[in-house]
């Protein structure tokens, strides 16, 4: 009505602001935020002293809109193809091209696991890709929303998606990866390849809810004080065996699994190692058909189940780690087969220098006492021990299968004809060469520079084919040490001295 309407032209005074509150009785200031050439602050300082209540009516939000390829994909359901009138022209477009690409962990699978962050980079996507499961859980995910109507491209390796992100040109892409980003996912690998694509490439990279957060708090369990592992795509013997290891050591392991034969194999290797343990293993966490079940290793080892499944292994009474876990003589089966001695293999491996994760060969393997020994000290050791001789052969598979070792190759055969097929090695132990110790050498050397050595020798033959080799080779780090050992061995009453054949012991890198 005319009679509330007070026509003046500000900016006005904060003075004048406060008069007319006070005239009119004013307790409600509604106001745009004008900034300071529309004298808003002068009315937030008048109403601030007169008591009065200001509602600030502000800016709509600025919104990003659209590139002009997804509007068109918008209107017309198709991608805008690249001006090709030129090669310069062609040239000029790929070398401006730097598309924002999202690496987005989708956990579980199920709606309920996907983070708001991860719904809105796909949302925002102009294509997405992934296997054909997760584009298949996006769609569920989504309904018939907008997702329905994008690019969905069942791809998930980055030599199948680089190729169409170079025809496409889409300006935000989206790549779809199971569970969660940074454990054991694709995610890295894929990183790694689109950044040699394109060092420009704009890639974020969105976590996801893994089973395994989801199991401990399915369960009311923490996994700080967890080992972590995964069988997925990896669960050969000697993963099998690590993780059986790991349980041994660890009151708690949580593990991804491939299916469902994984927990029949685990259940039977840790019974095979002697280990007590129950095994609690979630199936297709987060979905309707979701179930979690208890296990003792008798009803694991005939387990049955469709689906994903994650577990958490539980031992009660985990066997503290030896910190040194040497092996004593007696320990092994030798019968009639030589076998080099604790003092000689204890000190020829700490001359190998072995780390984690290294591929070593054990050559005249005799009884297997150093490939075993070796393979002890940490199961992630590749090791390879080679036998001429059928009945050491054997004997060295019992000895493997007494110490309940998954890390131990046997080959039988002559060195210098199973090793030209064999990869490079990172160190080797020559116990016994038949004669042939410098053409099992050269063989090796072929296979690369940096290979660790270690050669024991007792006869003076030995030695000399030991320096001949040394002499022939630019060798480095070299050290030669003969070690002499007595026993002591009691005769009836007295206690006597045995001395035992000197050994010497070569070592270098070659």
């Amino acid at each position: 009505r005319p009679d509330h309407i007070i026509a003046m032209h500000g900016p006005f005074t904060k003075e004048l602001n406060e008069a007319v509150m006070e005239q009119y009785e004013i307790r409600h200031l509604i106001t745009k935020d004008g900034g300071v050439s529309g004298g808003f602050p002068e009315k937030i300082e008048a109403a601030r002293n007169a008591g009065v209540s200001v509602h600030v009516i502000t800016r709509p939000a600025v919104e990003e809109g659209v590139s002009v390829s997804k509007a068109c994909r918008i209107v017309t359901g198709k991608f805008t193809e690249a001006k090709t009138e030129t090669k310069t022209d062609k040239a000029s477009l790929h070398s401006s091209y730097s598309p924002r690409i999202t690496l987005v962990g989708t956990g579980m699978g199920a709606a309920t696991g996907l983070t708001v962050e991860a719904i809105n980079a796909i949302e925002n996507a102009d294509m997405v890709f992934g296997a054909e499961r997760l584009l298949q859980s996006v769609k569920g995910i989504f309904g018939q929303s907008d997702i329905c109507d994008k690019n969905l491209i069942a791809k998930y390796r980055a030599e199948d998606i680089i190729p169409i992100l170079e025809e496409q040109r889409p300006d935000i892409a989206a790549i779809v990866f199971s569970g969660d980003t940074g454990f054991y996912s694709g995610a890295k690998g894929m990183e790694q390849k689109l950044k040699a694509w394109r060092q420009d490439c704009n890639i974020r990279i969105l976590p996801g809810i893994s089973s395994v957060s989801c199991l401990a708090a399915r369960l009311g369990e923490t996994y700080e004080d967890a080992v972590l592992l995964s069988l997925h795509g990896k669960n050969s013997a000697q993963d099998i065996g690590v993780l059986a290891d790991q349980v041994r050591c660890n009151g708690k392991v949580f593990v991804l699994l491939s299916g469902a034969e994984d927990v029949r194999r685990i259940a039977e290797k840790l019974k095979e190692a002697d280990v007590e343990a129950k095994i609690i293993a979630g199936m297709n966490l987060s979905y309707e058909n979701e179930s979690i079940r208890h296990l003792s290793l008798k009803e694991a080892s005939g387990f049955e189940g469709e689906g994903v499944i994650s577990l958490m292994i539980r031992n009660s009474d985990p066997v503290r780690r030896e910190l040194l876990p040497v092996k004593n003589d007696e320990q092994f089966i030798r019968e009639k087969i030589p076998m080099t001695k604790a003092c000689i293999r204890h000190e020829s491996l700490i001359r190998l220098g072995l780390r984690q994760g290294d591929i070593f060969y054990d050559i005249g393997g005799g009884t297997g006492s150093v490939a075993i020994e070796a393979a002890g000290l940490d199961p992630d050791l590749q090791v390879t021990t080679i036998e001429r001789k059928a009945e050491a052969a054997d004997l060295i598979r019992e000895n493997v299968k007494r110490f309940g070792l998954s890390n131990v190759t046997v080959v039988e055969g002559a060195a210098e004809s199973v090793l030209p097929a064999m990869k490079k090695p990172d160190c080797v132990f020559i116990g016994g060469s038949g004669g042939k110790l410098s053409e099992i050498v050269s063989l090796l050397r072929e296979k690369g520079e940096g290979i660790r050595f270690v050669i024991t020798a007792v006869s003076l033959e030995t030695i000399e084919q030991i320096r001949k080799v040394m002499e022939a080779y630019g060798i480095e780090n070299e050290k030669e040490t003969m070690i002499s050992v007595t026993q002591v061995a009691k005769t009836g009453e007295y206690h006597m001295l045995k001395a035992e054949n000197p050994v010497w012991i070569f070592s270098f890198t070659l």
